[in-house]
């Protein structure tokens, strides 16, 4: 790992004098996640279409917007006691309706990377040392918002994965924690087709406060019932249970009992409209 990173860092150098005004600002690159539900009653693909890579040399953060927007007016309109403290803030933060709860984070300087979750009153937050992913480049190309694009494959956390990255973007990094190619990662989908990532914009940025503000929130919040702390694994598959075994995150958040109910009233098993994929599969942690 010393090995790859000690590369990492010749290769931004490198790109850093071949395009200074690029490599010397912060950038956010939009991007819509697509994840397969699976569910017997509902088919295709819940889509996020606000989620945000923001890079600042060697930190990368990807998020999503609107639940950032719903985070920052949390901490503004409660106090640390959970009591409402700006009462603007809450009435905005009532009528704010959050996205999907991830955070991932990369510190290319610390040689480690960030999972987050915030799901009802609970946290969880991992951390672990930092693996670039092996990535077979090859010499397949095609156009992808316009840009000529290289493919390249890699087996990472659990998944096969195909990224198709631009040269001509000389950021090291791409959506969740697929990084360390010569060029932004513009496309990357799993041979199963499960998870993909698609590119919608890209725009520069004066800092990289979002990216500190996230951190901070879910490391260090109070209002959070429940947190969950630990190395990836850990964090991951009590995530994983907490989504997928109702008794478990009822006790988790502290509720007694809780239903789903149709527009008729009648209740309904959420299985049946929901279930969670994760992006690293359960099964990848069998064997660690």
């Amino acid at each position: 790992m010393i090995r790859k990173t000690a590369l990492l860092i010749v290769f931004i150098a490198g790109i850093a004098f071949a395009f200074p005004a690029m490599a010397q600002k912060c950038w956010r690159v939009g991007y819509v996640q697509y994840v397969m539900n699976p569910a017997p009653l509902r088919s295709g693909y819940r889509v996020h279409s606000d989620m945000r890579l923001d890079y600042f040399g060697k930190i990368a953060a990807y998020y999503c917007e609107r639940s950032f927007l719903q985070d920052s007016l949390s901490v503004i309109a409660f106090d640390k006691n959970g009591n409402i403290k700006d009462t603007e803030a809450y009435d905005l933060l009532s009528r704010t309706k959050g996205g999907i709860k991830l955070f991932a984070h990369i510190d290319l300087n610390a040689s480690i990377f960030t999972i987050a979750y915030q799901e009802a009153t609970c946290c969880f937050f991992g951390t672990d040392r930092l693996e670039m992913p092996t990535w077979k480049t090859e010499d397949d190309t095609k156009e992808v918002n316009g840009r000529i694009c290289k493919k390249a494959t890699a087996l990472f956390l659990g998944r096969s994965w195909t990224a198709w990255y631009c040269e001509d973007i000389p950021i090291p990094f791409g959506p969740w924690l697929l990084w360390g190619l010569p060029g932004l990662i513009m496309e990357a989908q799993d041979d199963t087709e499960e998870i993909r990532f698609a590119y919608h914009y890209m725009e520069p940025l004066e800092d990289n406060s979002r990216a500190g503000f996230l951190f901070d929130y879910y490391k260090k919040n109070k209002l959070f019932r429940h947190r969950v702390v630990g190395d990836i694994k850990t964090v991951e598959r009590t995530h994983t249970k907490f989504m997928c075994d109702e008794q478990f995150q009822n006790k988790m958040t502290g509720t007694l009992s809780s239903r789903m109910v149709d527009r008729n009233g009648k209740t309904v098993r959420e299985s049946d409209y929901f279930r969670y994929l994760p992006i690293i599969p359960e099964s990848y942690w069998n064997d660690k």
